[in-house]
């Protein structure tokens, strides 16, 4: 008898944390590794607001730069996930 297997869409990704989570004013393009789950293979990272290059490497982690142009002065980066696709979203802001 055939095994059923349940395909499912990722629904709203939730970051539970950035690494690093600072970043000295002025450092040039930064990796950082984004936390969290229900990260689509097609997720979309946003540094206030504008996508940034990423990588996919499980539902649970995502790689991203951050570009030089976004660490010129001090105070806080909003970073936030989508998941494309009817049933996605975008997780709340992480600091």
């Amino acid at each position: 008898q055939p095994i059923a297997i349940a395909v499912t869409e990722p629904g709203v990704p939730t970051i539970t944390s950035l690494v690093p989570d600072t970043v000295q004013a002025g450092s040039g393009d930064t990796p950082v590794a984004v936390n969290g789950t229900q990260f689509a293979p097609d997720a979309i990272v946003r540094v206030n607001g504008t996508p940034v290059p990423a990588t996919y490497i499980n539902g649970n982690l995502l790689l991203a730069t951050v570009p030089a142009a976004f660490l010129t002065t001090p105070g806080p980066l909003t970073v936030t996930v989508q998941n494309p696709g009817p049933n996605g979203g975008t997780s709340g802001p992480a600091h």
